[in-house]
């Protein structure tokens, strides 16, 4: 169990903690290690791999796995919102991905770019997820918003609290990693359209995984109500009310430019339709509502 305080600053979305040097590992290159393992999840392989599976466990499965283009989870502390995560994982269970493309938001880089790392692998306690270089390339060869940049990745903790969920379900996965510093609709349009060229080009199964939170520290009943109004619009399936709301501040999300990307991206693969799965706040799992809550949704693009 993580300390009251880490995990209390594990809700939101600006923790750091300490960082170990970044190093070649033999057969894999260069390896970003993790940022926030020991706060946001365990340090502890086994303590980490028990974490993920009894959330995994705990979910609800879902039969339609083969229809699921890509997954929105949070990025929270796993004692706040793993087992939301889990809802949305447990939905690709049965899958065999080749490469899982992870996007998420930039929490401290303020740059006009959606970068990718020239790391050859991303490290959590339970070893190393390969990077799909090829994937990675074709991507950044189609969209030119796209920049190799390890700048932003160098707090980041978005994308490594997927990782632990990855591992464990794929482990033969490889992952093409890219944090949005920059969430105009413009370059969501283009980075989608250049994802779905990508995945229609890719040899292999890939899966999407996209994370977002939501409303933060609002009173639970404000927060709520924000919240279910970013899930009504989500549901619709379309980028341009998305920012349009968004832009009216009907709610609050922290990756409008990754979930934008993936309706576009989804749309051009084949998908019809948005489906929230489960949502749920800091004060839904802990029970305290005292200094404003933090929402975490659970959703699936599917065919």
């Amino acid at each position: 169990m993580f300390a009251a305080g880490l995990a209390l600053a594990a809700t939101s979305c600006h923790k750091d903690a300490a960082r170990a040097p970044e190093g070649e590992v033999p057969g894999v290159g260069l390896v970003k290690p993790p940022n926030v393992a020991g706060t946001f999840y365990p340090g502890d392989a086994e303590e980490l791999a028990a974490a993920v599976e009894s959330r995994l466990r705990a979910a609800e499965p879902s039969p339609a796995a083969e229809e699921v283009v890509a997954v929105v989870t949070p990025h929270a502390g796993y004692d706040y919102s793993a087992g939301v995560a889990a809802t949305a994982f447990r939905r690709l269970e049965g899958r065999r991905p080749a490469t899982v493309v992870l996007l998420g938001p930039s929490h401290h880089c303020g740059s006009g770019e959606i970068a990718t790392g020239t790391y050859d692998g991303y490290e959590t306690p339970l070893g190393v997820a390969q990077v799909d270089a090829d994937f990675v390339a074709a991507v950044a060869e189609r969209c030119p918003d796209v920049v190799y940049t390890n700048v932003p990745f160098a707090k980041e903790h978005c994308l490594e609290v997927q990782l632990p969920f990855v591992q464990t379900l794929f482990p033969q996965a490889r992952v093409a990693p890219f944090i949005f510093c920059r969430h105009d609709a413009e370059a969501a349009e283009r980075f989608g359209k250049a994802l779905a060229g990508a995945v229609e080009a890719a040899d292999g199964d890939v899966l999407i995984v996209t994370t977002c939170d939501l409303s933060h520290y609002h009173p639970y009943d404000e927060a709520v109500a924000l919240d279910r109004a970013f899930l009504a619009a989500f549901e619709r399936f379309d980028a341009a009310e998305l920012y349009e709301r968004l832009a009216k501040g009907e709610f609050e999300i922290d990756a409008p430019g990754a979930i934008a990307a993936t309706f576009r991206c989804a749309k051009e693969l084949g998908a019809t339709k948005a489906v929230a799965l489960e949502y749920k706040n800091s004060g839904d799992v802990t029970g305290d509502v005292s200094g404003g809550v933090v929402g975490y949704v659970a959703a699936a693009v599917v065919r």
